[in-house]
């Protein structure tokens, strides 16, 4: 991401984690530019995304 490290006081990932295939290094990124908290929201299997593929 083209932001320093500590940008933001709080990042949010908001059901999109599912999506990512390198999330390793997707959650490395997150991590980098949060200056004091990260939230992640990872949907749970019962939610209509087991519909999707």
């Amino acid at each position: 991401m083209p932001y320093p490290n500590d940008a933001f006081d709080v990042v949010i990932s908001y059901r999109f984690l599912a999506h990512v295939t390198q999330w390793h290094k997707f959650l490395t990124e997150l991590a980098r530019v949060a200056k004091k908290s990260l939230i992640i929201d990872y949907p749970i299997v019962r939610s209509v995304n087991y519909l999707t593929p």
